[in-house]
């Protein structure tokens, strides 16, 4: 029956694991298990494994330097091994002792020689066997035992990251900081929507115009003015149209609109329309005649389209379901304004939510200094709060600067301007190729390293360079360096063993 030693017990008492398990291996003890000695265990056992692996090949290649030079024979070598084995696995005790106190090796050796099992059974044709071996190999593997416990913690967070565009979430961050600094009313966050079918707080984000409603009105004015200066540049160019289809659509409209509805409000809506043609045809003429030509400048039909659109109340261009003359008839206009100038639509939706940006900006920078002040200033009373909690009086002030300066435009359009370049860099990031040819060559390596490991690890004892050395290395037996009164209920006092540790070393 195997007889127990008390490990914790000695090493509580100041003696090395060297000196402990020299002493177990001379009486033939196993240890007793202990919970937190073993956990200990392993994180010791890992950090030797990881030596291990990153000297496995700078040993191997000098133990095969050593064998070519004639330094060393493949036969002491071998018969290392085998004694490192039968040292560490030769019998129950044995493993027992290995088990407890490297694990992480212990693992390592299960697997690397189920591996080896597992590649000499498929060379000889015994598929099961070599399918069986390998599936131990992996599951002993300390890399991957190492993967399946750490997932127990990391799955979760990769689950919600599996879940979530990481890219999405940060700008979803950016554009709530932005629309906080501007601070738009929620009747303006609806009438912006409505309008433009852009979230305020996106379009702050993705133009570049985080901060309060002074800097967003500041910010916007050039981005007007170059929408501006492209949009002329494409439909107030001279150009030669025929005005004949817009006319002709123009019409159209209001026969839909006869043909669908017969109540008094759409008799004038399409009565607008028919006079808007009508107007239309008769410049038109005048101008062919005047200037003896068939077509007439494409200005016309821009200002024609805008003249139609500024009679058009807000409420209405913003509700899609009321109809009015100047709404249809300037729909008609971009219609035919996008066929002879193709991107004038689009820079002509990129205006319309400049301009209504730049409304709110003004009307929030407009307010006035008092009731920005006091947008300003209601969130240090939570920040005063907790501060004066945690730290009375001054940390009641600290509390409420901090949370003053965190809720400040300046602040918030920063953080927002962060988290947006954030999500610009985790969308556009691709792993570099030389990254993945490390990570190939990394897992290689470890291979390798995993299986000359009980190769390699006895590198410091395969030196012998005379016979006498040789000799001695084979007979080398287990040093007690425990003094006979370290037993399983009779562990010594600290002052014992100092005491006993000075009288061996001769103090």
């Amino acid at each position: 029956m195997a007889k127990y030693f008390d490990v914790e017990g000695a090493r509580n008492a100041g003696y090395t694991d060297q000196e402990i398990q020299s002493h177990m291996a001379s009486k033939n003890l196993v240890p007793k298990f202990s919970v937190g000695g073993f956990a200990g265990n392993v994180g010791r056992s890992a950090v030797g494994f990881g030596k291990n692996i990153l000297t496995a090949i700078p040993n191997l290649y000098k133990m095969g330097k050593n064998v070519v030079t004639g330094e060393q024979s493949v036969g002491d070598i071998g018969r290392a091994i085998v004694q490192s084995y039968k040292d560490r696995y030769g019998g129950w005790d044995e493993i027992a002792r290995t088990a407890y106190f490297d694990p992480v090796g212990t693992l390592a050796d299960v697997s690397a020689v189920a591996g080896a099992v597992g590649g000499a059974a498929k060379l000889g044709g015994f598929g099961k066997v070599s399918s069986v071996a390998n599936k131990v190999s992996r599951a002993t593997d300390p890399l991957m035992v190492a993967g399946k416990a750490t997932s127990v913690l990391t799955k979760p967070a990769q689950n919600l990251f599996a879940k979530v565009d990481v890219p999405d979430m940060l700008d979803d961050a950016s554009s709530a900081l932005a629309k906080k600094s501007l601070r738009p009313t929620p009747t303006q966050q609806e009438n912006f929507l409505e309008q433009t079918g852009v979230d305020i707080g996106d379009y702050a984000r993705d133009m570049n115009l985080q901060g309060s409603g002074r800097t967003a009105a500041n910010k916007i004015q050039p981005i007007i003015k170059s929408l501006q200066a492209k949009y002329n540049k494409l439909a107030r160019s001279g150009q030669a149209i025929d005005p004949t289809d817009f006319i002709n659509q123009l019409r159209k409209a209001a026969d839909d609109i006869l043909a669908k509805d017969f109540s008094a409000e759409a008799q004038q809506v399409a009565k607008n329309i028919y006079d808007r043609a009508d107007l239309m045809e008769t410049k038109a003429i005048e101008y062919m005649v005047k200037n003896n030509t068939r077509t007439i400048p494409i200005d016309i039909l821009t200002e024609t389209k805008g003249s139609a659109f500024s009679k058009v109340p807000k409420d209405t261009m913003a509700d899609p379901s009321r109809m009015h003359g100047g709404k249809i008839a300037g729909g008609v206009g971009i219609a035919q304004l996008e066929k002879f100038a193709p991107g004038t639509q689009q820079l002509g939706k990129a205006q319309q939510a400049a301009l209504a940006f730049q409304d709110i900006a003004k009307q929030q920078a407009g307010l006035g200094k008092g009731t920005q002040l006091i947008n300003l200033v209601k969130p240090s009373g939570g920040g005063a709060v907790l501060g004066g909690v945690l730290g009375g009086a001054p940390g009641a002030v600290v509390g409420a600067g901090a949370s003053m300066l965190l809720n400040s435009p300046k602040f918030l359009a920063g953080a927002s301007k962060v988290l947006h370049k954030g999500a610009q860099i985790t969308r556009n990031a691709k792993v570099p190729s030389y990254l993945n040819r490390a990570s190939q060559f990394g897992k290689g390596a470890y291979e390798v390293s995993k299986y000359a490991r009980p190769i390699t690890s006895q590198a410091p004892q395969l030196k012998p360079q005379t016979p006498l050395q040789r000799q001695t290395l084979k007979k080398l037996p287990y040093n007690q360096t425990l003094p006979p009164t370290i037993q399983k209920n009779n562990i010594p006092t600290a002052e014992q063993f100092y005491a006993e540790l000075r009288k061996r070393r001769g103090y």
